[in-house]
Protein backbone atom coordinates (compact mmCIF):
# COMPACT_ATOMS: atom_id res chain seq x y z
CA UNK A 1 0.00 0.00 0.00
CA UNK A 2 1.37 3.49 -0.73
CA UNK A 3 -0.21 6.47 1.12
CA UNK A 4 0.80 9.82 0.86
CA UNK A 5 -0.23 13.21 2.46
CA UNK A 6 -0.37 16.58 0.70
CA UNK A 7 -1.41 20.14 0.41
CA UNK A 8 -2.70 20.63 -3.42
CA UNK A 9 -1.80 23.76 -4.74
CA UNK A 10 -3.81 23.84 -7.87
CA UNK A 11 -7.05 21.01 -9.06
CA UNK A 12 -4.45 19.13 -11.01
CA UNK A 13 -2.01 16.38 -9.54
CA UNK A 14 -0.01 14.29 -11.37
CA UNK A 15 0.95 10.66 -9.35
CA UNK A 16 3.54 8.23 -10.23
CA UNK A 17 2.32 4.52 -10.15
CA UNK A 18 4.56 1.82 -8.43
CA UNK A 19 6.09 -0.67 -10.79
CA UNK A 20 4.44 -3.44 -8.65
CA UNK A 21 1.10 -1.81 -9.30
CA UNK A 22 1.45 -1.87 -13.27
CA UNK A 23 -1.58 -3.66 -14.79
CA UNK A 24 -3.20 -3.93 -11.24
CA UNK A 25 -6.38 -2.58 -10.27
CA UNK A 26 -5.88 0.59 -7.70
CA UNK A 27 -8.26 2.39 -5.96
CA UNK A 28 -7.41 6.10 -5.49
CA UNK A 29 -9.77 7.89 -2.87
CA UNK A 30 -9.19 11.99 -2.27
CA UNK A 31 -10.39 13.22 1.19
CA UNK A 32 -9.75 15.83 3.24
CA UNK A 33 -6.75 15.16 6.10
CA UNK A 34 -8.53 16.45 9.14
CA UNK A 35 -11.22 13.76 8.78
CA UNK A 36 -8.87 10.80 9.34
CA UNK A 37 -7.58 12.07 12.77
CA UNK A 38 -10.77 13.62 14.23
CA UNK A 39 -11.75 10.94 16.40
CA UNK A 40 -8.16 9.23 17.01
CA UNK A 41 -6.08 12.85 17.75
CA UNK A 42 -4.71 11.90 21.33
CA UNK A 43 -6.45 8.85 22.06
CA UNK A 44 -2.50 7.23 22.89
CA UNK A 45 -2.31 9.68 25.68
CA UNK A 46 -5.93 9.19 27.42
CA UNK A 47 -6.86 6.07 29.09
CA UNK A 48 -10.01 4.58 27.46
CA UNK A 49 -12.17 1.10 27.36
CA UNK A 50 -11.27 0.22 23.47
CA UNK A 51 -14.64 -1.97 23.20
CA UNK A 52 -16.57 1.19 24.60
CA UNK A 53 -14.59 3.47 22.63
CA UNK A 54 -15.33 1.32 19.14
CA UNK A 55 -19.23 0.69 20.45
CA UNK A 56 -19.44 4.73 20.61
CA UNK A 57 -18.15 5.17 17.34
CA UNK A 58 -20.27 2.56 16.02
CA UNK A 59 -23.39 4.27 17.89
CA UNK A 60 -22.77 7.76 15.88
CA UNK A 61 -23.63 5.88 12.56
CA UNK A 62 -26.84 4.63 14.06
CA UNK A 63 -29.99 6.35 12.46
Amino acid sequence: MYQKTLTPKSKEITIQIPEEYINHKIEIIIKPYYENIKKTAGIIREKIDPLKWQKDLRNEWQI
